[in-house]
């Protein structure tokens, strides 16, 4: 089953969860200014695309600035998700090109839920002295903030046990010193 323009439900829904700046109404015209490419990178290299750096007009200016940096991101990257020549038939509204586009990051990012990680596609590996901007998966592991371990509070007490303060003794962390 497919949306409109021809995009498979499953890349609508994903879309959605992107929560993107606006919605996609039409595909070709959307994705024709690279903004919402740049957006849709930026969710998964937030250190590398700055998006104050893309502008949203629709000049074939504007256009061209937004998908040179759009090249030289992918480049860095040593990502051949799409080549020269789609990123000109998308800014030139050609065909269904921005379908493929828009597949294609879905396939890369947002296929299986992992990280964007599917069999085509694998983030370098590990390096010890990490850089910046290395990927960052969609979804990051829980993070225990505090001091405590995760079956107990933060009072050192067992969670699943009460941990009011004691009679006729204020709690420590309301500043009330002890009598």
């Amino acid at each position: 089953m497919s949306g409109p323009s021809g995009i498979k439900r499953e890349v609508l829904k994903w879309v959605m969860t992107l929560n993107l700046s606006s919605p996609l109404k039409n595909v070709r015209r959307d994705f024709s200014n690279g903004f919402l490419v740049a957006e849709i990178l930026s969710r998964y290299f937030p250190k590398d695309i700055e998006m104050h750096s893309f502008d949203t007009g629709i000049s074939l200016v504007k256009k061209k600035d937004n998908w040179t940096l759009i090249e030289k991101f992918l480049k860095k990257k040593k990502l051949s998700l799409f080549s020269k020549k789609e990123m000109d038939d998308v800014m030139n509204n050609e065909g269904d090109t921005a379908v493929g586009v828009l597949d294609t990051l879905f396939q890369t990012f947002g296929k299986s839920g992992a990280g964007g990680r599917n069999g085509n596609w694998q983030p370098p590996p590990p390096n010890p002295k990490a850089q910046k901007g290395d990927f960052i998966p969609a979804q990051t592991p829980t993070v225990n903030f505090g001091h405590a371990h995760p079956t107990q509070n933060f009072s050192g007490m067992p969670a699943n046990q009460a941990t009011h303060a004691q009679p006729n003794r204020p709690p420590h962390y309301l500043g009330v010193a002890d009598p």
